[in-house]
């Protein structure tokens, strides 16, 4: 049981118990001692109301015995020091109240007396109070009432959400010991609070309570001793708040905080990863052209390239965990993404069995990136499969959801608004908790012979798409994954983009990489097919170059991420520089809002590194055709 000294999440009325604890002003009396101010919590100390109070004098509201006259305080009139006394107050049950109290005189600049300040605090650390102004009191959702003798320990009022809490009704609480709940057992664990009480009058800890059904749950406690006016007998208020969703909350902000810092280390080392693969590539091919299709050598060149490919997919897979860009986003059909993906995948694992396939007839549509939605919808699906290797089914689904303010407060990463859902459900092995708190992390994974890198390519996809994946999973009964994706009332864009074959030229490119080996192999790829190169180590050194060089430069290839000046800064001093020269964005990172604001304002086109030489000088000759 640990004791709290913070006064966050405060249950109503404890503020005003609190107040009523410390030394305060209590009120302000003009010169004919008529009240013209009064503390809420010193009316409610008296069970007054302040508007039962303002207007009166405070000897209307004495005990004809109390041991101090208040006029004795106030006098002699010429005195302009403070004086203190003991006052009882007459509660309107009965009741008394003691307070020591200091009366103040009040003067104006002249020193004439205005009026009398009053300040002071109950002579108890004990509130003594009318049980009746907590009981029938309306909790809030996050604090649950209890009142407790004091002596005993038994429960003499419970609120519903303190009912509500334990799995008890109103009546079985009634009477019932409140230890039964902290501890569940005849054990006292309850003496810490009880020894602070008596010192201070209230406690606040962080200790553990008890259900009906046995299970046990973490709670904050706020206590107060109060004494009731009638006849002194002493009280416990107690304020109990689950932290069950306190702790989820906590542990979602610290995986959000873990994911984040993989995710950064994760991008960096696939976007220099990426550059290195255009040297392996560009070189594999330009050895390739070189040496002619009859040489010994061109088959091990063909490997080098297939295997730098598929280095090239592993790396966009992290890339996707890590910032997720969205290379081509248009309109899309979530139905035709996940019927496509269902056929390839049952055709490239025929023991794949997807048993149902529920799609919504009037699914909305979302703007995303085809293809890398395509990867993620198949790497849950691979999931599922994997899963479900020694039998079960999976059951595949497609709705629309609409994102109210209370689902989306409950559901990190969701903002109000429409989405699409896609629900992949399997009747699998199942995870741990443990296992599935890990499951979106790049390179985790409990398959022999798998990378781990499909669903962290689904985390950043669904991420930068600014949508959501959510599992949930029991070992041993299958798993569930909903993927959200923000839904547009715009028609699918069902036209595709050819690439044109040609790729020779004679124009005049301006290489801009800060990368050697990159701007070199793309030198060597561009002048084999008959193009006039220019180097540039950053923007600035690109700008002063357009600037010399003016129309000559046909085309501007501006790697996005370099030192002295990146692309984004470059960009439009190079259009200011020439108004009409058309510029290819390239980059080890996907496209992300940066590159996006340049193809918005004017750029061909963006290539994701590695790119091959035939790739680029394809996008080249697009873009100057065009």
């Amino acid at each position: 049981m640990n004791q709290r000294n913070d006064t966050q999440h405060d249950p109503p009325e404890s503020a005003a118990i609190s107040a009523a604890i410390a030394e305060q002003t209590l009120w302000i009396e003009d010169g004919n001692h008529t009240i013209i101010h009064v503390d809420p919590a010193f009316a409610k100390s008296l069970g007054r109301a302040p508007e039962d109070i303002l207007g009166q004098r405070v000897d209307g509201f004495l005990d004809p015995d109390s041991p101090a006259n208040l006029g004795e305080a106030r006098d002699p009139m010429h005195a302009t020091s403070p004086s203190h006394c003991a006052l009882d107050f007459i509660c309107p049950d009965g009741g008394r109240v003691s307070f020591t109290v200091c009366i103040s005189p009040l003067q104006n600049g002249d020193g004439e007396r205005m009026g009398f300040l009053a300040t002071g605090s109950e002579e108890s650390n004990v509130s003594t109070v009318s049980l009746d102004q907590w009981e029938g009191q309306e909790e809030d959702a996050s604090w649950g009432l209890a009142i407790v003798r004091a002596e005993g320990g038994l429960i003499d009022y419970a609120g519903r959400s303190f009912a509500n809490m334990h799995g008890y009704t109103l009546k079985e609480l009634n009477g019932a010991p409140l230890n039964m709940l902290i501890s569940g057992n005849d054990g006292d664990e309850f003496q810490p609070i009880a020894e602070a009480l008596n010192e201070k009058g209230h406690a606040a800890f962080d200790t553990v309570s008890v259900r009906k059904d046995g299970s046990r749950f973490s709670v904050e406690l706020k206590v107060h001793l109060i004494r009731t006016r009638r006849d002194g007998r002493p009280f416990y208020v107690v304020y109990m708040a689950d932290l069950t969703e306190r702790s989820r909350d906590e542990k979602a902000r610290r995986a959000a905080a873990r994911m984040e810092a993989v995710a950064t280390l994760a991008g960096g080392i696939a976007h220099d990863f990426n550059n290195l693969m255009v040297g392996v590539l560009g070189n594999a091919s330009l050895l390739k052209m070189k040496l002619g299709d009859n040489n010994a050598c061109v088959e091990r060149l063909t490997e080098i390239e297939s295997a730098g490919r598929d280095a090239g997919k592993l790396a966009q897979q992290v890339l996707a965990f890590a910032r997720g860009g969205k290379y081509r986003p248009r309109v899309v059909s979530l139905n035709r993404l996940v019927d496509d993906a269902a056929v390839q995948l049952t055709r490239v694992h025929p023991k794949a069995r997807i048993a149902i396939q529920e799609f919504e007839p009037s699914i909305w549509n979302a703007e995303a990136d085809a293809a890398q939605l395509t990867e993620a919808i198949h790497n849950i699906l691979l999931n599922a499969l994997d899963a479900t290797s020694d039998g079960g089914d999976i059951h595949v689904r497609t709705d629309n959801v609409e994102v109210g303010a209370s689902m989306a407060a409950n559901t990190p990463g969701l903002e109000v608004g429409n989405y699409i859902r896609l629900t992949v459900e399997d009747k699998g092995c199942g995870m741990t908790q443990e296992t599935l708190d890990c499951v979106y992390e790049p390179y985790f994974t409990t398959k022999k012979d798998a990378r781990g890198l499909g669903m962290a390519a689904v985390y950043g996809i669904a991420k930068n798409h600014q949508g959501a994946i959510y599992g949930e999973s029991q070992l041993g009964e299958g798993t569930r994954f909903d993927l959200y994706l923000p839904a547009t009332k715009a028609e699918a864009d069902e036209t595709s983009v050819r690439t044109p074959q040609e790729v020779r030229g004679t124009e005049t490119v301006l290489i801009v990489e800060d990368e050697e080996m990159v701007a070199s192999v793309s030198r060597n790829v561009l002048e084999y097919y008959g193009y006039a190169v220019l180097l540039a180590c950053n923007g600035r050194e690109a700008v002063e170059m357009t600037q010399e060089y003016g129309k000559e430069i046909d085309i501007v290839v501006l790697d996005m991420a370099m030192p002295v000046m990146g692309g984004a800064e470059a960009f439009p001093l190079l259009r200011a520089a020439q108004p009409a020269l058309k510029v290819i964005l390239c980059s080890g990172y996907d496209l992300d809002e940066s590159a996006q604001r340049l193809i918005d304002a004017g750029a061909s086109a963006f290539v994701q590194k590695p790119f091959g030489p035939v790739e680029l000088c394809q996008e080249i000759r697009k873009a100057l055709d065009n």
